[in-house]
């Protein structure tokens, strides 16, 4: 039993370093509440992750990888790590004002991005009762706002703790996903220790 994760490493520049795997979702939020989609999930029956998954000798059936897993990507399906266990990254810059909101499937089986975005300003209470409406799947939301200091003069300092604490939250968050679903910590340490491996090259 494997698990999905979306990871998101908040530099203290402004850049933002993400990674997934699965179908755990962020999405930023520019300021005006104007959504942008970041990543996509992943699904064994899109043309290029069919083509990536051929390519190791598998295949696609029932939209499954192999018939079975539900996802092209993830972490800790051992049977299939060659496959799955390649997470997608992506590199993006947050300003003043902007926010991001990741959940897990449940969260955007039941709320559209337009939504999400509308909403973000009153709190995740709001997309999760809204999500608990539509979606009977397990849910788990953060949302983080990126607001602006007060201009005193260790500025610096502060944005840098708000920067470091967004990088502690979305690791909590990632922790919940994983706890939820497996319970096994190590897979959830495994799967950051790789994508800050990944992070750390690019920044080479």
């Amino acid at each position: 039993q494997g698990s999905t994760a979306v990871v998101v490493l908040a530099l203290s520049d402004g850049r933002c370093v993400l990674g997934s795997v699965g179908d755990s979702e962020a999405l930023l939020v520019r300021a005006g509440n104007v959504p942008v989609q970041l990543h996509r999930i992943h699904k064994p029956n899109h043309a290029d992750e069919r083509r990536r998954i051929e390519q190791h000798g598998e295949f696609v059936a029932n939209r499954r990888l192999n018939g079975r897993l539900a996802m092209s990507r993830a972490f800790a399906d051992f049977q299939y790590r060659s496959i799955t266990e390649q997470p997608e990254t992506a590199v993006f810059r947050v300003s003043q004002g902007d926010a991001i909101v990741m959940g897990s499937d449940g969260l955007w089986d039941g709320v559209s991005f337009d939504n999400a975005a509308s909403n973000v300003d009153q709190g995740c209470s709001v997309l999760l009762n809204a999500a608990l409406r539509r979606s009977a799947d397990n849910i788990t939301i953060l949302c983080v706002w990126f607001s602006e200091h007060d201009g005193s003069d260790d500025s610096t300092t502060q944005m840098d703790d708000v920067y470091m604490s967004a990088v502690i939250t979305f690791a909590v968050f990632g922790m919940a996903v994983m706890l939820w679903r497996n319970s096994i910590l190590t897979k959830y340490i495994g799967m950051c220790a790789a994508i800050t491996l990944i992070v750390m090259k690019k920044q080479v």
